[in-house]
């Protein structure tokens, strides 16, 4: 299956002020299964997307991932570890958000 995520830019949450934060659109998590296909996609007014996951990686030992790339979701659902794992994006023209998101993998 593949499962398209596409990063929007909104709002700062606490405070307009402070700018803009980058979120998925799907909502948290994203749920996925062992082989799935994941693509980022840019939202509007969004350039240049890099996806970092923070502590481990659903795909493995890929870390980052680029916007617009299917990527294979190879670790498997473990009922004795937690299967989220949250990622930061940063675009090319400085917007960052270290919480940006998290990809579940849900038992197959």
């Amino acid at each position: 299956m593949l499962t398209s995520i596409t990063i929007v830019k909104k709002p700062h949450p606490k405070d307009p002020a402070l700018g803009y934060v980058l979120q998925p659109d799907t909502g948290l998590p994203a749920q996925v299964k062992t082989g799935d296909l994941i693509t980022f996609l840019l939202g509007e007014g969004v350039n240049g997307l890099s996806i970092t996951f923070t502590d481990r990686s659903p795909f493995g030992t890929l870390m980052t991932v680029a916007y617009d790339q299917p990527v294979e979701v190879t670790e498997a659902h473990d009922p004795r570890r937690s299967n989220s794992y949250r990622y930061s994006c940063r675009t090319v023209d400085g917007i960052s958000t270290d919480d940006g998101g998290e990809v579940e993998i849900v038992h197959n």
